[in-house]
């Protein structure tokens, strides 16, 4: 293998596969991962570390086409905060976003909101799905519009959704009063 500043005599007539890219791991480790590490080229390249950029990342902080991380912000990207073409996580933002609470163009969550919405709560979108549905085409129990009062909002919110966040239910209130 040859590495980066070594000098390599090629015989004249053999072929020389050269693949660009680019390496770099950090000396520092934390918890025997190391602080940053660097693996972006042609192929496959996995970065594995605290901030790890790669062609496939894993790590607390992942950048790159395909990474798994607490953070993630890839082309395909799982992680408890993942942004990215399809995001998977508690909060996914991203073309086809699936998580807690979902955003994009195709969000399916808990709580979704894009052009297409489908959400086990509330749903808002262009196509909103969901028991609490905002949008033009929404299905729900509940369709918000622009004629809806609050204090309707919050009366079905009240009687529907008994395990609704409490800050949620104050802010609610707020526009009822």
């Amino acid at each position: 293998m040859v590495t980066a500043g070594q000098t390599v005599c090629v015989p004249a007539g053999a072929t020389v596969n050269v693949v660009p890219g680019y390496e770099y791991k950090s000396k520092h480790t934390l918890l025997g991962l190391p602080l940053v590490h660097i693996n972006c080229g042609y192929g496959l390249r996995r970065a594995k570390g605290v901030i790890a950029i790669g062609n496939i990342a894993t790590g607390i902080v992942a950048l790159g086409g395909f990474g798994v991380g607490v953070v993630s912000f890839c082309g395909i990207g799982v992680g408890l905060l993942s942004l990215g073409g399809l995001a998977l996580g508690g909060f996914a933002v991203g073309g086809v976003a699936v998580g807690l609470v979902a955003a994009g163009g195709c969000a399916i969550g808990m709580y979704a909101m894009g052009g297409a919405a489908v959400a086990s709560r509330v749903a808002v979108g262009g196509a909103a799905a969901a028991p609490v549905s905002v949008g033009a085409n929404a299905d729900a129990g509940l369709v918000i519009t622009e004629a809806t009062k609050m204090q309707d909002v919050a009366a079905y919110l009240t009687a529907n959704c008994p395990g609704l966040c409490p800050a949620l239910r104050w802010l609610l209130s707020l526009g009822a009063a």
